[in-house]
């Protein structure tokens, strides 16, 4: 954020009796000789009065308005800016001062009371110079498709000429859309989903041809729509396309968060999204999967895709490192989502952790794999090659399809679902959301409809297994 660094000089009001009405009318004046419009009166013209300029010469149309950013706020404090738009895209300016809360008018926009009388005459200093500086741009001519921010910056030269292009530029460049991109991504939690960033970043950078420069102002829905035929070149998946579109749109999100845009293109430019193909067992292929008699080295990977299951659906990498069973439950942090989860332990499940306890961890699987990305690989092909193993007894119709670790997670919310459980019972048991995300911040879920409906489901496909 761009912050003024402008000397807080006072001037002394107490001789004046209508101090505002003055201030107001020298300002309209000033306004009117710039403009060279016959009157600006400041009762006859109100989009023009001193908390609200807008300047416009030639089709180019900029406005800068005072903004008390109260999302920024620090106590009982916050900060004022002047929010320049252009061309309906919006930047903020910061003006270096903090004023009270209850003392802002929202409607005039500015500090009420006599003892703030020197402070008002400060910002109102300010913007003065702000609105010179932007009038003084247009009437030398401009380009009409430069950015809010570009904008920004030639009012910040016209204000300060000292500041040297290359210390703009720089700050420029630290508030692109691509350098916020890479911190936005090197601040993931996990490695896999910094990874996901990575490879949305280089399909950015690849569309821009490398434009470093590459501003939030310069991504619109246009710019987002020819985004969207680039990929199609080289994705067939609307769905791969989207994690595209949403990890660009929660870098937007971070950075309208911390006021370095307020352009934000997805209210128009819609994310879309594709049915998946099924991802989940039935209950009969599950009981094939379940009762196939295997080769010695294939009953771990199946025991693993079982432990999986057996605790609602838990990720592979959460599994893997999971310490100890304390009163009949393993309480663990999810590592994509680092929510608290307690699941109960059921005594199907008992008997596979303690045939495959470990000594470091609950299980035994980090015990004999580095990481369990190392194993999550060494776990798909295994599945792989019990499918295969199992469908070569199988005639055709009734041959299994290719599982991975998710389809364990899969398949017990779709069973779940088939015995009637609860659509809120299976969100809460995946660690979904259900419903108004609000009133969830105040509905604690009870626990123990979780461990009833596990229950359910694990007698469902226990008890028809023969």
């Amino acid at each position: 954020m761009h912050v003024l660094r402008l000397s807080k000089k006072r001037s002394c009001v107490a001789h004046f009796s209508s101090f505002w009405s003055i201030l107001e009318q020298m300002t309209c004046k000033f306004l009117a000789s710039k403009f060279q419009v016959a009157s600006l009166d400041s009762s006859q013209s109100p989009n023009l009065k001193l908390n609200n300029v807008n300047a416009l010469q030639g089709g180019f149309m900029a406005t800068a308005k005072l903004y008390l950013d109260k999302r920024a706020s620090v106590g009982l404090t916050a900060p004022v800016k002047v929010l320049i738009t252009h061309n309906r895209k919006s930047v903020f300016l910061s003006l270096g001062v903090k004023v009270p809360i209850e003392k802002w008018d929202s409607q005039m926009l500015c500090l009420k009371g006599k003892e703030n009388r020197n402070l008002q005459l400060f910002i109102m200093q300010k913007k003065v110079e702000i609105d010179e500086a932007l009038i003084n741009i247009i009437r030398r001519g401009i380009p009409s498709d430069m950015t809010a921010t570009q904008l920004r910056e030639m009012v910040l030269k016209e204000i300060s000429p000292q500041i040297e292009s290359e210390q703009l530029n720089a700050e420029e460049k630290k508030d692109c859309f691509l350098s916020r991109f890479r911190r936005f991504m090197e601040n993931r939690p996990t490695p896999g989903t910094k990874a996901i960033y990575n490879d949305t970043y280089k399909k950015v950078v690849k569309f821009s041809t490398g434009n470093e420069g590459l501003t939030f102002d310069e991504i619109d829905v246009e710019w987002l729509t020819s985004f969207d035929s680039f990929l199609s070149k080289t994705m067939k998946s609307q769905n791969s396309k989207s994690i595209h579109f949403r990890n660009i749109r929660a870098v937007f999100n971070a950075a309208i968060t911390d006021e370095v845009t307020t352009n934000y293109p997805f209210r128009k430019f819609k994310i879309k999204s594709e049915e998946t193909e099924k991802r989940s067992l039935s209950l009969e292929q599950l009981h094939i999967f379940m009762s196939a008699n295997l080769e010695p080295w294939m009953e771990r990977y199946r025991d693993v895709f079982m432990l999986l299951f057996g605790l609602c659906g838990i990720n592979i990498i959460d599994l893997c490192h999971l310490k100890e069973v304390n009163d009949d439950r393993v309480v663990y942090r999810r590592a994509k989502t680092h929510k608290l989860y307690s699941i109960k332990v059921e005594p199907e499940i008992k008997s596979l952790i303690y045939k495959h306890k470990g000594k470091d961890w609950l299980l035994d699987i980090l015990d004999n794999y580095g990481k369990s990305q190392d194993f999550n690989r060494r776990l798909k092909r295994g599945l792989d090659a019990i499918i295969a193993y199992i469908n070569k007894q199988l005639p055709k119709q009734k041959q299994l399809p290719r599982i991975s670790s998710y389809w364990a997670r899969h398949t017990w919310a779709t069973l779940a679902s088939d015995i009637d459980i609860p659509i809120e019972t299976i969100s809460a048991a995946l660690g979904h959301s259900y419903g108004c995300a609000t009133t969830a911040i105040y509905i604690r879920f009870n626990q123990k409809k979780v461990d009833a409906a596990n229950r359910k489901v694990l007698d469902y496909v226990y008890n028809g297994l023969n």
